[in-house]
């Protein structure tokens, strides 16, 4: 079975959900993994505002988590905003786009 899914929910409040699985006895490295895993597949979503939610995890493996979601995340979390500059009517839309 694959380490994710999502999930849609219906109702009023239809929400996405991304459940991430992982075996009870895991090491650091899948916790690494599985962090990188969540920013990518919310990335790939174009996902702004999340919520995660633990279960039965211990406090070492969530930061280790935590640790790969955010260094996985650098490009929402470290850059900044370019300078502004010069407007050229040839330049490119791409190139201002600094954050996912």
């Amino acid at each position: 079975m694959s380490q994710f899914g999502w999930v849609y929910t219906s109702g009023e409040q239809a929400r996405r959900v991304l459940l991430l699985q992982n075996k009870a006895e895991s090491e650091a490295k899948d916790m690494r993994k599985l962090g990188a895993l969540a920013v990518a597949q919310l990335q790939a979503k174009k996902a702004d505002d999340v919520e995660i939610v633990a279960e039965g995890v211990s406090e070492e493996q969530l930061a280790v988590f935590y640790n790969s979601f955010h260094l996985s995340n650098y490009e929402f979390s470290a850059k900044t905003a370019p300078e502004p500059k010069k407007e050229d009517e040839n330049a490119d839309e791409r190139l201002k786009k600094w954050k996912k």
